[in-house]
Formats: C-alpha cells, sequence, structure tokens
C-alpha cells in the first residue's frame, strides 16, 4: 500500500463504464417566525426550534411557550423520533403491537409502538416490558435514540474517536455517542466531556433533531440490504452497477461501476472523468482476479461496492490517509492520493506507475477479511501479492520494478521479513529492508512463470490458508514435495546475477538504483563477500550475514588467471534455533555476459575459467521453517 508500485501491462480494450454521479446535499431548514415567548433571540437553540416546529417534529407546550429547560422525557422523545422519522423518510413508520405493558395511557403510546417496531428502543427493563414513559432522557440515552433513527434510515453510522474523557469503553451508548459525534449532531457540554448521565432539555432536543435533519438523507445512493438485480432505484439492481454504504457521511461525489466506488469530497472539484478511468482500471484488474486468478471477492461484493477514496480533496478526505480496511460497515475500503488519481489524464490506464498504484489498491480491496492476519510473518504476503498482482495484469509493464531492487541487495533476509517483523523499529530500516516484503513479488512472479497452478494458489490462499497458518507454509503444502524449495533455489541461483526471463534490464537498473540511494547507505549486502583469484581456505560469512529461511548469500570472485576453480560450501547441521539445515550450493560463471549454473554435488563442484569471468557462489536456505528470523550458517571456500 502506499507509492511503491509493481509491473503492470496493457490488456486488451476495455469498455469504459461512465456511470451517474451522485451526491447528497445539505438540506436547509424552514424559516419561520418565533411564536415562542420564552425563547429569547440570544438563545443558542432560536433557529433550531423554528427548524423543528416549522417540519411539525416538535410543537410548544402551549400556543406561545415552548419550554426550553424542560427536560424531555421517554414519552416526548418517542413522539420526536417518530416525527424526524416521517420527516425525512417521507412516510411515517408503521404502528405495531409492542411488549410494554406502561404506555396504555401515554399521549405518546402509538410513537412508542412506531420506534419499537423500527427497533430504535426494547425498552428499560430486561424483558422488555417496560418503556417507562414519564422517566427524563439522558444524554446517552439521546445519543442512542439518534443514533438508531440514523442507522435506520441510512442502514451505517459511522463511530469516529471522540474526545470525550467521560464516556467509558462500558457505556452501552458509546458507539452511538462516537455516531451523533461525527456527525457533528453533538460536540459536547465542554471540550473533553459529553455527560452521559446528564438530563435532555427541550432546546437541546430541538437543536440535536434539527442538526440530524440537516445532515440530509442519500435514499439514491444507500440502501439497508440491497440485492443485485432486484431494481432498487439504480443502487444495486437492474442498471448492474453495486450498492453503496460508506461510513464517511462528509465524503459525497462518487462515480461507481459494477463492482467499485470512487468516492470524493465537496471541495474536490469535478473528478468525474479521473474517477471513470480509475474504474477502467479496476475493471481491468477485478476481471483479472475473479477470471483466472481464483481470487473470491470479499463478502458483501458486488451487493456493496468496494469503496476508494481520492485523498486530499477537502472534507473528511483530508483526514484519511493512504491505507485499507474495512470501514465500521463490513465493507473493503483503500485511499488513493489525488496526484496519483489525477494522473490518469495524461496516461490513461495500462502499463504505467498510475495504474500500478490503483491495481495494487485493488488486490487490497480484494485481500481484507483475509483468514490470517495482516501481522507477524504473514505480512509479508499482503504486500507481496499486491505487487505480484499488478504483474500478473500489466505483465508487459517494465518500469515498476523498483521494490524488487531493493529485494535484491538484502537477500539475506528470509522471504518474509517485513517492516513489522525484524525486531527494530521500522523507523530505523533502510529502504531495503522497510520495502523487502513489497519486492518479494518477485519469487511469486518467478512461481506463476515456471509452475503452472502456482498463480491460481497464491490467489486462492485469501480464502484458503488456516487462520492459524502462514500462507508461505500453506504455499509450499498446496505445491507439493519439494517444489517451493526447488523453484525458490533455483529463482535465487538466477536473481544473484539479475538473471530473470522477463525485464531484467529494468530489475537490474532499479537494483542498481537501491544500491546507491542514501537511504539504504551502510546497508549493501547483495555480496556477501568477494574472494580473492587466488582462492581462500574454509570461511564463514559475516554473523550478520548469514541466511534466514527462503534466503541466500552470494560470493563472488573476479578471475584473472585461466584455470580450474574447486567451489565448495559445508552447512552447518542447524541453524541458530535448532532447526534442521537444508541449504544448497550454486556456481555461476558470468563469461561475457552468458552464464553457467553449475549446481554443487556433495558441497563441490570444479568450474573452468579464464581471465574476465565472475565467479559466484550462491548459497540458498530453504530448511522445513516458514517462520521467525532464525538464521543459517555455514562454511566456503574457492580451491585453485
Amino acid at each position: 500500500m502506499g507509492a511503491i508500485f509493481a509491473t503492470a501491462a496493457l490488456l486488451a480494450t476495455i469498455v469504459v463504464i461512465n456511470p451517474p454521479t451522485v451526491s447528497a446535499e445539505r438540506v436547509e431548514c424552514p424559516s419561520g417566525e418565533m411564536t415562542f415567548t420564552d425563547i429569547p433571540e440570544t438563545s443558542f437553540a432560536r433557529t433550531h426550534i423554528i427548524c423543528v416546529r416549522e417540519l411539525e417534529i416538535a410543537f410548544g407546550l402551549t400556543d406561545t411557550t415552548f419550554g426550553p429547560n424542560d427536560r424531555v422525557t421517554r414519552e416526548q422523545m418517542a413522539s420526536f423520533i417518530a416525527r424526524t422519522y416521517r420527516v425525512i423518510n417521507g412516510s411515517p413508520a408503521p404502528v405495531v403491537p409492542t411488549t410494554f405493558t406502561d404506555i396504555d395511557g401515554s399521549f405518546a403510546k402509538d410513537d412508542i409502538a412506531r420506534i419499537f417496531g423500527l427497533g430504535i428502543t426494547a425498552g428499560t427493563n430486561a424483558d422488555n416490558t417496560l418503556y417507562s414513559p414519564g422517566d427524563f432522557v439522558t444524554r446517552e440515552q439521546m445519543a442512542a435514540f439518534l443514533a438508531r433513527l440514523r442507522r435506520t434510515l441510512e442502514g451505517f453510522c459511522a463511530t469516529p474517536a471522540t474526545p470525550f474523557t467521560d464516556v467509558p469503553d462500558t457505556s452501552f451508548a458509546k458507539a452511538d455517542i462516537a455516531c451523533i459525534f461525527g456527525l457533528e449532531v453533538t460536540a459536547g457540554r465542554t471540550a473533553t466531556e459529553y455527560v452521559p448521565g446528564g438530563f435532555v432539555t427541550r432546546a437541546e432536543m430541538a437543536t440535536f433533531l434539527s442538526r440530524l435533519y440537516q445532515i440530509g438523507r442519500r435514499d439514491a445512493q444507500f440502501t439497508r440490504d440491497p440485492t443485485p438485480g432486484n431494481g432498487d432505484g439504480g443502487t444495486g439492481g437492474d442498471d448492474g452497477l453495486c450498492s453503496l454504504r460508506t461510513e464517511y457521511v462528509g465524503v459525497n461525489e462518487v462515480v461507481r461501476s459494477e463492482h467499485a466506488a470512487v468516492w470524493w469530497g465537496p471541495t474536490g472539484g469535478d473528478l468525474n472523468a479521473v474517477a471513470d478511468l480509475v474504474l477502467e482500471d479496476v475493471k481491468n484488474g477485478y476481471e483479472k482476479a475473479t477470471n483466472s486468478l481464483s481470487i473470491t471477492p470479499p463478502s458483501g461484493v458486488p451487493a456493496f461496492c468496494l469503496n476508494m477514496y481520492v485523498i486530499d480533496t477537502g472534507a473528511e478526505t483530508d483526514g484519511l490517509t493512504r491505507g485499507f480496511g474495512l470501514d465500521v460497515n463490513g465493507i473493503p475500503f483503500v485511499n488513493l492520493p489525488l496526484d496519483i488519481a489525477q494522473d490518469f489524464l495524461i496516461n490513461p490506464p495500462g502499463p504505467n506507475t498510475e495504474s500500478a498504484y490503483v491495481t495494487h489498491e485493488l488486490m487490497h480491496l480484494l485481500q481484507v477479511g483475509a483468514p490470517f492476519p495482516q501481522d507477524g510473518d504473514s505480512d509479508w504476503y499482503w504486500e507481496a501479492t499486491a505487487e505480484w498482482f499488478v504483474d500478473q495484469v500489466y505483465p508487459n509493464d517494465s518500469e515498476g520494478k523498483d521494490t524488487i531492487g531493493q529485494y535484491l541487495i538484502n537477500p539475506q533476509l528470509p522471504l518474509w521479513a517485513s517492516r513489522v517483523n525484524q525486531g527494530v523499529d521500522q523507523a530505523d530500516l533502510s529502504n531495503s529492508r522497510r520495502f523487502h516484503h513489497f519486492g518479494a513479488q518477485a519469487f511469486l512472479t518467478w512461481l506463476s512463470d515456471d509452475v503452472p497452478g502456482a498463480a491460481q494458489l497464491i490467489g486462492r490462499a485469501w480464502d484458503d490458508v488456516p487462520a492459524d497458518g502462514l500462507p508461505q507454509q500453506w504455499l509450499s503444502e498446496q505445491l507439493g514435495g519439494t517444489v517451493m524449495e526447488d523453484e525458490f533455489v533455483e529463482f535465487a541461483s538466477r536473481a544473484a546475477t539479475v538473471d530473470f526471463p522477463r525485464h531484467a534490464a529494468a530489475i537490474e537498473q532499479h537494483r542498481i538504483t537501491a544500491i546507491n540511494s542514501g537511504f539504504n547507505t551502510g546497508d549493501v549486502n547483495h555480496i556477501t563477500a568477494t574472494v580473492p583469484d587466488a582462492g581462500i581456505t574454509w570461511t564463514r560469512p559475516p554473523a550478520n550475514l548469514r541466511p534466514g529461511g527462503f534466503a541466500y548469500n552470494t560470493i563472488t570472485s573476479d578471475i584473472t588467471t585461466a584455470g580450474n576453480v574447486t567451489v565448495e560450501f559445508a552447512a552447518d547441521p542447524t541453524g541458530s534455533a535448532g532447526t534442521t539445515s537444508d541449504m544448497r550450493g550454486i556456481a555461476v560463471r558470468v563469461r561475457a555476459g552468458v552464464r553457467q549454473y553449475t549446481t554443487l554435488v556433495g558441497g563441490s563442484a570444479s568450474v573452468s575459467v579464464q581471465p574476465g569471468d565472475e565467479l559466484w557462489l550462491v548459497v540458498v536456505s530453504v530448511p522445513d521453517l516458514f517462520g521467525t528470523q532464525e538464521t543459517f550458517d555455514y562454511q566456503y571456500r574457492f580451491v585453485r
């Protein structure tokens, strides 16, 4: 995730989806004159009281008095909520039978029945037989009433962090308070206090209801239970487009396609053309994922759109960061930088940086909800597969190979090394170590190219890896036998001198860039050691460069005299934590750019050399180990 790009290439011509744009406008309150004599012009609630009176949500205690300081009772609250539902929804909720035994004498009996039927209240006792109509409403109860009303109307409500220090995690209304805080219905009694046990006055209640009304309704964009093909007004039905749902109420410009929606804030300007191009790129990737790579869309898709937010465009998008995950409604989301999205106007979807970014992020949308965590020794797989996915969608792209260059200059790190499991704060890591897990896509790409069915296994992993399993171990088991080990040995022998069948020149250039980067100064280890032409006695690699699991070292010698060199290595029987070693040696002779590969049988191989040759020993570690940072030691020598 972020501005690290993978490989990409242009598929066949794709038909651009041009869905309609929808937006939600803030609703203005109706105007009117103040008829209540107990509401002074200086009252904070004056305009709000006029609003709810004109909407017939709240009436006065008499024709001339509103009772602004009177406490709101639960029966009054029922009427307020039922009337607000009627005004926003366009029709009243039905009166249904209730389980309450204490409401027969209440003026609000029918309204209590309405909000009971909507699921906004269940009563005040355990068996739901009491509503307690005369009790005063507390501020946490008020939050619950309003948040449930919002969810009833919209099917969702965000629960952002609040500044309130007096709302404990044990509060039944903690999420509801966060909901109405996020909607800006309330800001609390002070900057840090919500006062959940305080009682609500009629003036406060008018203010809350007026603000909730003004937020507006998104009938055209949101449905509670959309079903594809049900003709639900264009939100996921006969028009073939997915249904919209978001937790970000301030991000209200959107264009959608069959599977995804691109959102931006109200001050972002006209990004419709940009959104269309992003969705074209998504179409390319989505079809590849589901048709060729055995990747199953997340639960709920295509009933709901995968959400893509263009950040840095104003309103709530200013507060979003580059990342991905599930929102409070369980809808997958990713965030796209504005500059990347806008660059599609210059470089349409294809083998370019913009498509690499969007396709990488699309893979994250498809990953969320995976059974294994984005943590520990599983963490690498999330980013490695996102980079690998770009290569699957755009295989002819030769530019986006920078992460492979980073991977190749610290090959002693285990395949699953990521930012989170190297034992130090990621801020202290070189770029090579920070982006090692992105570049590990090189091995996944090798597998996909070399082993029939491997690409589908990599795609299936997001559904099939056990919750307590590691994707790399599952992949090895699915490939069977020693396939993954043998493939990694061949991959490592080619990676040492960047002898890849695809994009070798671009990858080598990125490796050179990574070697020369100031962000990797002092941490460039693509060559573990250099041996003089005359040879060397038994020697061990530096302790800090011993290879981990599915990792390798490279020892090289520049040849100045002709003859034969015997290359030997001997692995220690176990690693630093006692795991049985499995180390393989390959001698690589490079002559005028042509490589010759010789496997060290029994730990030894003789290679004929002449001046100008390069001679490499690649020591590859492939133990029966799929986690931890265990290292494996060995000895080597070059004998003339």
